[in-house]
Parts: C-alpha cells; structure tokens; sequence
C-alpha cells in the first residue's frame, strides 16, 4: 500500500504478479514456474521497460550458471552438427556465443562469482562500475544460485530462482533491480 503496488494471483494458484512504479516507470515482479529450463523450483522475474537503444545487450549471470548454459549450447550443436544457433534457445545462451565477456579485471567485485558480457562493453563497465556491483556482491546467495540480470530490446530483466517468497526477500531482489535500472 505504501508503494502503490497493485498484487495478482497467478494463473490457477500458481504464483502471483506485482506492479510497481519507479521514476514513473511501471515495472513488473512475477514469481512462480520457471519460464527457463535452467530454474528448477520457483523462479522470480522483475522487468521494466527502458528507454535505452535497441541494439544494446548486457547480461550478467552467475559462473555456474554460464558453465552450464556453454555446455548445453555446445551439445546442442555439436549432437545435430548445427552450424546455426537455433532461435529457440534463450538469449541468453545465444549472447554467450555472441558477444565477448567483460574481463575480470574491468568487474573486481563481482568477477569471482559472475559472468558479464555486452554488445557495447563501455556501457556494461559503466553500469558495473556502480552501486549495482555492490549491491549483487551483498546478495546471500547460494553461489548455485542461477541469476541473470539482462538488458535487451530496451528491457532490464532479473531472473534467479526462488523457492520461498518472503517479503524480506522479495524486497532486497527489488532493491537489487531498482539498483540495476
């Protein structure tokens, strides 16, 4: 109430929706099944739309959860002699092929734990180099944990997986969030 948030069930039970505003922006946390096969349990997803170039894509994921999606992605082509990378696939598997990840020296804080990559590596040190590398840095996260935060088609996205959907939790990924945008 304080926050204006508007609450919604999810479909037959299965989870719920909030809407949000921030600097007059709406934005959108769901929790409930996973959207990606790379979440076991519950998933939470928060996304807003940004007024940011189309072009521009940023992703930062957990290590395991990188290694994992390279093995896969390799599997995928090399089981099917695929010379495409298949359209289906999330993008985040298809940006692990596309684009150079950020050296750990460009990201101390995060580069044990984290995987950062970019279309522009100049905006993804940048949006690093802020508070959002000490925010994700204090998370109490298992380092299992999968999370992504991306930026794509003018969207911030945060995906990790969740099993329990405490308020205390739920705002520290929202302080997370309003942190990346």
């Amino acid at each position: 109430g304080q926050r204006s948030l508007d609450f919604k069930r999810g479909h037959e039970g299965e989870g719920f929706g909030v809407d949000g505003r921030l600097d007059d922006r709406p934005w959108r946390m769901e929790w409930g099944p996973p959207q990606r096969a790379y979440i076991a349990g519950r998933e939470l997803r928060i996304r807003m739309e940004l007024k940011l170039p189309g072009d521009l894509q940023m992703l930062l994921l957990s290590k395991p959860l990188m290694d994992q999606l390279e093995r896969q992605t390799y599997e995928n082509f090399t089981e099917g002699l695929q010379t495409q990378i298949d359209t289906s696939s999330p993008e985040e598997m298809r940006w692990l092929v596309m684009f150079p990840k950020l050296p750990g020296a460009d990201m101390p804080v995060l580069r044990e734990r984290y995987v950062a990559l970019s279309s522009i590596k100049g905006w993804l040190k940048q949006w690093l180099e802020g508070p959002l590398s000490q925010s994700i840095a204090s998370l109490r996260i298992e380092p299992e944990t999968p999370l992504v935060l991306m930026i794509g088609r003018g969207r911030l996205m945060l995906r990790t997986a969740l099993p329990d959907a405490e308020v205390s939790t739920l705002q520290t990924w929202l302080r997370v969030f309003e942190t990346a945008m």
